[in-house]
């Protein structure tokens, strides 16, 4: 169990210097900014159990089809809080009976 302690340790000392690089000003380096991601994901994945770390790896990709549809025809860009899909439909030219589906 030590050495798994050593280990978080360790990755939390990394984070914790790619953190103070990014801190230190609004122009800190791009590259700083990826070690400070880089090591927060590290510290993610040594925290993570075997089947969350499957889990994270099965989906990390994946994006729901309703929202490529939505997006694909330019649903987003017109929708607000009260906009139905008979108005999306007339804005996009899409389906008005499609559009309420995929939003659902």
């Amino acid at each position: 169990m030590g050495s798994c302690l050593s280990e978080h340790d360790e990755v939390f000392q990394r984070l914790t210097d790619a953190y103070h690089a990014v801190s230190q000003g609004p122009n800190s380096s791009p590259k700083a900014k990826n070690q400070l991601k880089n090591a927060a994901l590290e510290l993610i994945a040594s925290l993570q159990t075997p089947h969350e770390a499957a889990m994270s790896f099965a989906t990390q990709n994946v994006v729901h089809p309703c929202y490529r549809i939505a997006a694909d025809c330019g649903i987003f860009t017109h929708m607000t809080k009260e906009t139905s899909a008979k108005e999306l439909a007339l804005k996009t030219g899409a389906d008005h009976r499609l559009i309420g589906l995929s939003l659902h």
